[in-house]
């Protein structure tokens, strides 16, 4: 068996993209595959994993020391372009390549007719900056396989013309080690909290903090905890506008970025876990931190979007409200912090969905049996 070359942008600790990788390379590695994994623009300055069994980790570091002194995206790239080819000039026939999310360099890639070259996909192309979304979806129908998060994006692709059995879906994973053992503290204040990527095109936290806002005038002893990076200073502002016109200061609480070692406690605290998706392009994915609000065991509110419904029911595994409706959302959680004994119940159903379908072991198998189809 031939090495497994992982690519990526970037590590980036903690963030779902990158603990979705890890979780991968992590299962490749119990399975016994020889794995490296490549960061294109990794920061210098960044420690990387080492307690990751044989794995090896490589930064290519050129393209995101251009990012720190210059902030220019485009230049970043064409920066990144020269390190990226001489890494490709050192692969050799029928080398195993799979690149997690990377779109700007599927083309670089395609460029060694002789690779093996796979992809993986978890959110719909047009939702994130591309250097030619054109070009990246053209090729896409060359791979040798593409791994997608979601009956939605393959059927996307599938209409882009990548042939349907090319396409495979490998559903979102957690490490359940995370959470294994962790019990919640007791004497905490009472609090309901969201971690993420904050901004309201993707986890609709504008949503978020109008339903909670319903819930505060009727439950006055539990706070919100919003956890993560604000993606947008603009949005930043509203959120605090809103806040102090509707005197939630001491209740909304932002806590910033978490460590990897301190978010599985955080949540594991919080009385519910709530994820406000809004409908739109990000729909085609997946929402990957659901994985681990189940885990927690804590009861979930979601709303319905992407394949929600396939793996969670409504008042049995989770409680799922509709897009958009703010006043739902709110009877939800509200439903939640009232209703102690069901809830608890409906956390550990939810907490058993994730256990059964989102295991990192099950999705990674998945993946290999496509790369090594020989593999036992």
């Amino acid at each position: 068996m031939n090495e497994l070359y992982v690519i990526q942008d970037s590590y980036s600790p903690n963030n779902a993209a990158t603990n979705r990788l890890l979780a991968f390379v992590k299962a490749f590695d119990e399975f016994g595959v020889k794995t490296s994994v490549i960061f294109i623009l990794s920061d210098v300055r960044i420690k990387l994993p080492d307690d990751f069994g044989k794995v090896s980790f490589i930064s290519l570091t050129l393209g995101h020391s251009i990012k720190i002194k210059y902030g220019n995206y485009y230049l970043q790239f064409a920066l990144s372009i020269y390190p990226v080819y001489q890494f490709i000039r050192s692969l050799n026939k029928n080398d195993n390549v799979l690149l997690f999310g990377a779109m700007n360099y599927v083309f670089l890639f395609s460029l060694h007719k002789k690779l093996n070259l796979y992809h993986e996909r978890t959110e719909h192309p047009d939702a994130v900056r591309t250097i030619n979304a054109k070009l990246y979806k053209k090729k896409c129908k060359n791979l040798n396989g593409l791994f997608v998060i979601s009956t939605y994006l393959k059927e996307y692709f599938s209409n882009l013309g990548v042939k349907k059995d090319n396409i495979h879906i490998v559903n979102m994973i957690v490490d359940t080690n995370r959470f294994k053992g962790l019990k919640k503290e007791v004497d905490n204040e009472k609090y309901i909290a969201y971690c993420g990527s904050i901004g309201n095109n993707k986890d609709g936290v504008d949503y978020l903090i109008r339903a909670y806002k319903i819930v505060a005038e009727k439950i006055d002893d539990v706070k919100l905890y919003i956890i993560g990076k604000v993606v947008a200073s603009k949005e930043k502002e509203e959120y605090l506008s809103y806040i102090k016109e509707n005197n939630l200061e001491d209740r909304i609480i932002f806590t910033g970025m978490v460590s990897a070692d301190d978010m599985p406690q955080l949540l594991k605290n919080a009385d519910a876990l709530v994820l406000a998706r809004p409908f739109s392009i990000f729909h085609f994915g997946f929402p990957t931190k659901l994985g681990e609000f189940l885990l927690t065991g804590n009861p979930t509110v979601v709303t319905n979007v992407g394949d929600i419904e396939r793996f969670l029911k409504d008042g049995e595994s989770s409680l799922i409200a509709e897009p958009g409706n703010v006043q739902d959302i709110a009877n939800k959680i509200e439903w939640v912090l009232t209703h102690p004994k069901e809830s608890e119940a409906i956390g550990k159903k939810g907490c058993d969905v994730a256990m059964k379908y989102f295991n990192y072991r099950i999705e990674a198998q998945k993946l290999l049996d496509v790369i090594y189809p020989n593999l036992i």
